[in-house]
């Protein structure tokens, strides 16, 4: 992967971004090697997983609204 070029605290940051194994998948077609085997799969499970956390934060922002009487407030 590209990712081997970066500088230290890169490639890790850059490993939690889907965009990172779609652009990999893309490179695949002009010749470049794909090292990772699996990576739309890897793209899509972060995809996922990101969906995931933010329902699941959704969820907890609209409950503890409620709660506060935040939407009421706002409706004014």
């Amino acid at each position: 992967m590209i990712l081997s070029i970066l500088p230290s605290p890169l490639p890790e940051i850059a490993r939690a971004i889907p965009l990172t194994y779609f652009l990999e998948y893309f490179r695949s077609f002009y010749g470049f090697e794909r090292e990772i085997s699996v990576i739309l799969g890897r793209g899509f499970g972060l995809i996922g997983l990101y969906l995931i956390i933010k329902a699941i934060l959704l969820k907890w922002v609209i409950h503890h609204a409620r709660k506060n009487g935040t939407f009421i407030k706002l409706s004014e």
